[in-house]
């Protein structure tokens, strides 16, 4: 058996099963035995780079968003304020999403789900970072980056979508 399709945990998990078997059979140098620990350690990673990804943004959100609330209020004028604010909270929506991401890949991994996290963390650096240097230094050509970074969420969403729906 040299190549195995493994579509979720559960397959791994018969796989893995099948290969103590087969290893007590055969011995330890057998190749099923070999393929299915090599799949254990690389395939489902993702689940938890995204997830942890996605936790340390929304800490960030956090911290960003007092500090803004607490020092920013009196040092910004309302509109550069407002632009700093913007890019927390959509930062907090796709930390919330990062974390979709992970908690999908447990369930329906992918390289469409995997290409969803990475937009969604390349958007969020782009778009809220731009949004943020925007509202701390007021250089309005800052707020060119931010369409690209919204486009590169949009289609997060979409890849999202299409990699649970086409499984």
């Amino acid at each position: 058996m040299k190549l195995l399709l493994l579509r979720s945990r559960i397959d791994l998990i018969q796989y893995s099963v099948l290969a103590k078997s087969i290893s007590k059979s055969f011995g330890p140098d057998c190749e099923i035995d070999y393929f299915v620990t090599q799949c254990s350690g690389n395939i489902y990673n993702m689940d938890r780079l995204f997830f942890t990804i996605g936790s340390l943004s929304g800490f960030i959100c956090v911290a960003l968003g007092s500090f803004a609330a607490h020092s920013l209020k009196a040092r910004l004028s309302p509109d550069m304020l407002m632009t700093f604010e913007t890019g927390v909270r959509y930062q907090m929506y796709h930390a919330f999403a990062l974390i979709a991401v992970g908690l999908a890949h447990t369930r329906w991994p992918g390289a469409v789900l995997t290409a969803s996290g990475w937009l969604f963390i390349g958007g969020t650096v782009l778009f809220s970072g731009s949004l943020y240097a925007l509202g701390l230094s007021g250089v309005r050509w800052l707020g060119v980056i931010t369409p690209i970074g919204g486009c590169a969420l949009l289609v997060g969403w979409l890849c999202l979508g299409w990699a649970v729906w086409h499984i």
